[in-house]
């Protein structure tokens, strides 16, 4: 799972030995969906996909809460 920051040094601190890519929010939203559809499970709306911006955890696919 990737995670989404929007903060770029807590990205970095954050990453250890994973590559940062930067991104614009929505493009990000789309990539995060793009990557679900991918894997099987359902999209998520923007409002949704912002919830969980700078959470070191994953939405869950059904899109209603982040949790660890």
């Amino acid at each position: 799972m990737w995670t989404f920051y929007s903060e770029r040094e807590l990205a970095l601190e954050t990453a250890i030995h994973n590559q940062v890519h930067e991104l614009e929010v929505y493009e990000a939203y789309l990539l995060d969906n793009e990557r679900r559809h991918d894997m099987g499970y359902p999209s998520i709306t923007f409002e949704q996909f912002l919830e969980c911006v700078n959470h070191t955890m994953h939405c869950v696919p059904d899109g209603k809460d982040c949790k660890e």
